[in-house]
């Protein structure tokens, strides 16, 4: 119970920027860790590769190849060198996260969502580098067993993927559209975080995109968390698709022989979208929380939901916290609110102390 109490669902610590410094060096050209800064990916590719607003990764494939045409790979001295290797950005190295995407992506709106992960995080663009498939895998060698008739195997990909989830440690998945999200439809895209879950001590987080976030901020504050659960209630691994039929076989195979299975997965990717769209919520929340008398009981309401979730995901210390604020803010607004939002503050702060007993309850704390 001690444990419980303390625990917050909060995101994983950042790394300092002098360790991000020091990875950079330790991954040149060639390296199956190197990845590419959010800097040069902001600023750098769109121009390199000519990007245009409506493209996605699959749009812009052909041009990532011919960046390292004729030029020798550093990983198997054949020619044709991934854009990894070539890409003119001196801030490359170490990949600080694994970004976990679909390429029915448009390329700006993954742009988008990196800066947008970064400013979240507290990270400068210039120090996080990102491992991404389709920059960092030798597309060169993807189109040769293709044109060959012997596309590379499930279990080539496997050991790509599964050695860099194992390696960074930190994978970051991007929804969009955070209601109905491709990423979730992605056979290959589950198996990544089926991996994450599956790998001691590796992150998984989710980012949205700048005009993601605005909608969500938008959704909670006419809904609440109703679309949010709508969402978790769409996500079904079974339903997943992949360009190669056989791959999703294999995936679920492995899925299937996991403890747990299917149903073991779908539990798993819940849990972690729950947590992470509850803390988002509460950061959106936070502002709001801050207006005292001027708030809307929609505020109070939210706040109740989102501290029920916190007791109910074991997050005691958040809960706490959450409940407090929810509290002062009905006790402000109440003074100068109609008397119909007047009884809803009230009806609030009852909700509140009663998931206060909870926390105290899930401590252990009772007389």
């Amino acid at each position: 119970q001690g444990i419980k109490s303390r625990r917050r669902c909060s995101p994983p610590p950042l790394v300092s920027p002098l360790v991000l410094g020091a990875m950079a060096e330790v991954a040149p050209p060639g390296h199956p860790f190197r990845g590419l800064s959010v800097s040069f990916l902001t600023s750098g590719l769109p121009a390199d590769l000519c990007v245009q607003d409506d493209e996605k990764v699959y749009d812009i494939e052909p041009r990532i190849r011919a960046k390292g045409e004729g030029v020798l790979c550093p990983r198997d001295g054949k020619p044709g060198a991934a854009y990894v290797d070539v890409a003119d950005d001196a801030l490359a190295g170490y990949s600080t996260i694994m970004l976990s995407y679909t390429w029915g992506y448009l390329v700006l709106d993954i742009i988008s969502a990196l800066n947008c992960y970064c400013r979240t995080r507290g990270l400068s663009p210039e120090d996080l580098r990102v491992w991404i498939c389709c920059l960092c895998v030798n597309q060169f060698r993807v189109q040769e067993a293709q044109s060959l008739g012997t596309a590379i195997s499930f279990e080539e990909f496997q050991a790509t993927f599964g050695q860099r989830v194992t390696g960074i440690r930190s994978v970051v998945a991007m929804l969009r559209p955070w209601r109905d999200a491709l990423y979730i439809k992605r056979v290959w895209c589950l198996f990544e975080a089926w991996t994450a879950t599956n790998t001691t001590g590796c992150d998984l987080e989710f980012i949205l995109t700048d005009s993601e976030a605005n909608n969500f901020r938008d959704s909670l504050r006419q809904t609440g968390l109703d679309d949010v659960w709508r969402t978790l209630g769409n996500i079904r691994v079974q339903d997943s698709q992949a360009s190669m039929p056989q791959d999703r076989e294999n995936i679920m195979a492995l899925v299937r022989s996991s403890e747990g299975g299917e149903a073991g997965l779908n539990s798993a990717l819940i849990q972690r979208l729950q947590s992470w769209f509850v803390n988002t919520a509460a950061t959106h929340l936070q502002p709001t929380l801050k207006l005292g008398e001027g708030a809307h009981p929609g505020t109070s309401k939210l706040c109740v939901a989102l501290a029920g979730f916190y007791v109910d995901l074991g997050c005691l210390e958040d809960a706490t916290s959450l409940i407090e604020q929810g509290r002062g803010l009905c006790e402000a607004a109440a003074k100068s609110a109609s008397p119909e939002q007047q009884a809803d503050f009230r009806m609030h702060d009852a909700q509140l102390l009663l998931h206060a007993g909870r926390v105290v309850k899930e401590r252990g704390d009772l007389a």
